[in-house]
């Protein structure tokens, strides 16, 4: 929005009215009415004149896609791009895909926007059009969204974009969040595990619908899909840092013992890398054995480590990093993991924000408040 724009919009808008809503009730100044102290007056004129730009520019992005020829789903990628900081980050990796400039009759899917982590792909898209009619039949089915990256061999859950920070609710009460009444949108976002694709970013999308129950498992084994969108190339950013001297720490439970080596950061994820005690026998996975292959004695012993293991490093993979400025970001909490070379792997992802990884210094980590540099 520009100040040709700003301008014209305040053209409409009336100073009497303006000083008539910031003033008490019954004391609104107008004509025949006298106003004893100037010095209110001119703060009450300054206080209207900012608040004529705040309406002004709401105005002037609320009909952006009507009057400028704006679509709405360019609008959504402008609300995406501020919402998760992606300019203030300087990431890179976020990709913006084109997008229709004209709407379409016909309930179609639109990707929006991705971001790849190396182990998720967070996918940002619309469905469109959405009429209210279409919301309340899709409540009172109470359908839930899925999606596919591989063509409907398998399928996970699409969730709502709530602009909303720390916004709480219900399945159906976040879905009307995430739902623009005037443009008949619904902004979806699909968070895509590598796993399914074989490494590899998702070359589409298709979006479907069933009728779930209250924990989101399908009634039946029929998907309505909606639509498919194409999806581009997509790199990935990251950045490794290995502490200079590993930090150790003890399993209550079992006494073992581990190391904390380092992370790797992306701007949706943050990795740390460990080893401990027992691995070798617990990510029997990785030298290509599934558990049926295990000897009972072997399945009895993971079971054996497992739930320590787990708490112990849920317990450690947890702290604060500190960036350069002054500011501070919170992971989310590892809930995955491999192991690669003698090193586990423990994998946090987060969506709806980013980090911007080349400013970050230190890492206060929680479980013995220790302040490790990052280099």
């Amino acid at each position: 929005m520009d100040r040709k724009q700003i301008e014209q919009a305040l053209e409409g808008l009336e100073e009497e009215y303006i000083l008539e809503a910031l003033s008490a009730p019954g004391e609104a100044p107008g004509p025949g009415k006298e106003i004893p102290d100037m010095r209110e007056t001119n703060r009450i004129r300054r206080t209207g004149r900012a608040l004529a730009v705040l309406i002004a520019a709401a105005m002037a992005l609320s009909v952006t896609a009507l009057a400028l020829g704006i679509s709405v789903h360019r609008q959504r990628q402008e609300e995406l791009r501020q919402s998760m900081d992606i300019d203030a980050n300087h990431v890179e990796s976020y990709v913006e895909y084109d997008v229709p400039e004209e709407e379409t009759a016909e309930l179609h899917v639109t990707a929006l926007s991705a971001i790849n982590n190396g182990e998720f792909v967070n996918v940002y898209l619309t469905l469109s059009p959405v009429t209210e009619e279409d919301m309340r039949e899709m409540e009172e089915r109470d359908m839930h969204f899925f999606f596919s990256s591989n063509g409907g061999e398998s399928w996970g859950s699409a969730t709502p974009v709530v602009w909303e920070k720390g916004a709480s609710g219900s399945y159906w009460e976040l879905f009307y969040k995430a739902w623009d009444e005037e443009a008949q949108t619904l902004t979806l976002e699909c968070m895509v595990s590598l796993e399914h694709t074989g490494g590899q970013a998702p070359g589409e999308l298709t979006l479907g619908r069933v009728a779930a129950d209250e924990e989101g498992t399908p009634l039946s084994g029929s998907i309505e899909r909606l639509g498919t969108a194409a999806l581009g190339e997509l790199g990935v950013e990251t950045r490794k840092v290995m502490f200079d001297t590993p930090v150790e720490f003890v399993n209550e439970e079992n006494g073992g013992r581990g190391r904390l080596l380092g992370l790797e950061l992306t701007p949706t994820s943050c990795t740390w890398l460990l080893e401990h005690d027992d691995a070798e026998e617990l990510y029997y996975i990785h030298d290509g054995r599934s558990w049926e292959q295990l000897t009972e004695a072997e399945q009895s012993r993971v079971r054996e480590l497992d739930g320590p293991w787990a708490r112990c490093i849920d317990r450690v993979t947890r702290g604060t990093l500190h960036l350069a400025g002054g500011g501070d970001f919170v992971p989310s909490s590892a809930e995955s993991g491999g192991y690669e070379d003698g090193v586990v792997r423990r994998f946090a992802v987060w969506s709806m924000r980013t980090l911007d990884i080349e400013a970050v210094e230190s890492i206060t980590l929680d479980f013995n408040g220790e302040t490790v540099p990052l280099r």
